[in-house]
């Protein structure tokens, strides 16, 4: 029903991992927008189109190097990235944040089913516990989160999926990957987790898609994937 590939499951709960941005909260066409409005200011002409073309699902490092051979002089790596990240992180502390559709109906069923669950970002753990309060969650309802300060290498480093699976001391199929984007989810099947895919601006890769569990377009839908899954 679901697209979800044949394998057999294991009858015990899954442990679900979820990213943060653009699964948990509709962040992502916040970030692109202050993106293109930061990089106007530099007069590096990146509009939504070029970015999807040329940038979207590509690690910091690669927009990094497409972006310093493209724009050279009015590029500067240590400037635009800190700056950016000033202008990103002012902007979600002080505005609404909302939660992705699907999410709490989720998170409820979560719950009265005795499933554990956490968060697996690359964002600091500060501004991750700053943002679910924001957009009115517990960060108590969350049985771990797992950010960039845990690890040395982020996404699409597998060490912070590995990071979560060493915190639940359980077997590696019982755990559950929720991503939206190419990097996120390289980082979870890099870590041995199975994953279900959730559509946001990301446009991800055939041959990435091709592995993941599922994919999806509502959070509601995982409801369906662990019940299909238990029976």
């Amino acid at each position: 029903m679901w697209g979800v590939r044949q394998m057999n499951f294991m009858k015990s709960n899954k442990i679900i991992l979820f990213d943060l941005d653009g699964v948990i909260l509709n962040t992502e066409s916040i970030y692109l927008k202050l993106m293109l409005e930061y990089s106007k200011k530099l007069n590096i002409p990146i509009t939504k189109e070029y970015y999807i073309k040329n940038l979207l699902g590509k690690t910091k490092k690669e927009i990094s190097h497409h972006l310093s051979i493209k724009f050279k002089e009015k590029f500067s790596y240590h400037n635009y990235w800190k700056n950016l990240e000033e202008i990103r992180n002012n902007y979600l502390l002080n505005n609404k944040i909302q939660v992705k559709n699907g999410f709490l109906y989720l998170k409820e069923f979560l719950e009265q089913n005795n499933y554990k669950f956490g968060i697996v970002t690359s964002n600091s753990k500060k501004l991750t516990k700053q943002l679910l309060i924001n957009a009115g969650l517990k960060v108590n309802d969350f049985s771990i989160i797992i950010s960039r300060e845990d690890v040395i290498n982020i996404k699409p480093n597998p060490e912070l999926y590995l990071k979560a699976i060493k915190y639940f001391k359980s077997d590696i199929n019982n755990f559950i990957a929720i991503e939206d984007s190419n990097v996120g989810i390289k980082s979870a099947l890099n870590a041995g987790i199975e994953v279900i895919n959730i559509k946001d601006i990301d446009i991800i890769d055939s041959k990435i898609k091709s592995k993941c569990l599922a994919s999806i377009k509502s959070l509601e839908d995982v409801v369906g994937i662990l019940k299909e899954m238990k029976n």
